[in-house]
C-alpha cells in the first residue's frame, strides 16, 4: 500500500508535485514487486471510500504469471477475505516486505 504523508480524500486534492512524486513512487513499487516476486504486472487500485480510511491511498497488487484468467483484472477481488489456509504466512509477508524495502532503499 502507498499512502500520502498528509490527509487528502481525493486525487484531485494533490498538488502537481505530489502527483508527480506519486506517479514515480508507484512505478518504483511496481518495479520492485516484479523484481522481488517475478510477477507479470501490477494492478494499482485507489478508492478512498471506506469510513475507516477516507484518505487517498493505493493498493499495488502483483499479478502472477500463473494466475488463472478468471482471477485477473477486477476479478482479483474474489480473493478478498480468503480463508486463512489460502493466505500468505506472516513470515512470507515479512520476507516480501524486507525484499521490497531493500530494493526501494537502493533507489535512494
Amino acid at each position: 500500500m502507498v499512502a500520502l504523508r498528509r490527509h487528502a480524500e481525493a486525487i484531485d486534492e494533490l498538488t502537481a508535485n505530489e502527483a508527480a512524486e506519486l506517479g514515480e513512487l508507484l512505478r518504483q513499487v511496481s518495479r520492485a514487486l516484479k523484481q522481488t516476486l517475478g510477477c507479470s504486472k501490477t494492478y494499482v487500485m485507489q478508492f478512498a471510500e471506506s469510513p475507516d480510511h477516507p484518505h487517498v491511498h493505493f493498493h499495488v497488487v502483483a499479478r502472477m504469471p500463473e494466475q488463472a484468467p478468471e482471477d485477473r483484472a477486477y476479478r482479483i477481488f474474489r480473493h478478498l477475505g480468503a480463508p486463512p489456509a489460502q493466505r500468505c504466512s506472516e513470515e512470507a509477508l515479512n520476507e516480501l516486505a524486507e525484499g521490497l524495502s531493500a530494493r526501494l532503499n537502493a533507489l535512494e
